[in-house]
Order: C-alpha cells, then sequence, then structure tokens
C-alpha cells in the first residue's frame, strides 16, 4: 500500500514535485512534504536547492545543498558565483556545462579555471 512506506511516498512526492518545477509553489510543496516524510531522501533538497538558486538565496541553497549532502545524495564539487541572474537551466554538450546569465555565456570545464 502507498501509504505505508515514507520512504516511496516522498520518493513519488519528488517524480511529482519535478514534473510540477515550472510552477515553483507547487514544486516547492511537494519536495517539501517529501522532506518530512523521509528526511533521509536526498532528492527533496537537492531539489528545493534548485528551486532556491533560481529566486537568487544562495544562503539557503548552500544549506539545502548540505542537506543533500548529509543524506548521502549528491556531492557538491564546486561553489561558483555568478554576479547576474542566471536565466536558463544549464546545458551540456560536449565536456563542458554551459550556464547563461543576463551578461554572460560561461563554458565550465573540468580543469578549467
Amino acid at each position: 500500500e502507498l501509504g505505508e512506506d515514507p520512504k516511496s511516498v516522498a520518493k513519488l512526492a519528488v517524480k511529482r514535485g519535478e514534473k510540477r518545477f515550472g510552477a515553483p509553489e507547487q514544486a516547492k510543496t511537494l519536495f517539501d512534504w517529501a522532506r518530512s516524510k523521509d528526511p533521509k531522501n536526498a532528492d527533496a533538497p537537492f531539489w528545493l536547492a534548485k528551486l532556491t538558486v533560481m529566486r537568487g538565496d544562495l544562503p539557503a541553497t548552500r544549506e539545502l545543498l548540505q542537506a543533500c549532502v548529509e543524506a548521502g545524495g549528491k556531492k557538491l564539487l564546486k561553489e561558483i558565483e555568478f554576479y547576474t541572474p542566471i536565466y536558463s537551466s544549464p546545458v551540456v554538450a560536449g565536456d563542458a556545462l554551459f550556464v547563461a546569465t543576463q551578461t554572460h555565456l560561461y563554458a565550465l570545464k573540468k580543469g578549467s579555471e
């Protein structure tokens, strides 16, 4: 039964939140709910961090990414500060990650500064 296993319910809520990412408040509600049901779920704080970074709330983003790591999830490799808003999702092409801000297009590659 779906309601018997908090981990399964939390996982389902995260998946629904991912699908509603274009409606940030709805997605946030689902991710917060998933965290309340399964505090060890690393995906919920990761997706919440994506929402907070889009709002420009870097302290909350750092806190959520730390919660993600503590839950055994993704590891923060490096933090890069952009001085203008990011206007789109990052794109991977070849061996680089491209990030478009209001004024610049950045290509991030392993070993580059």
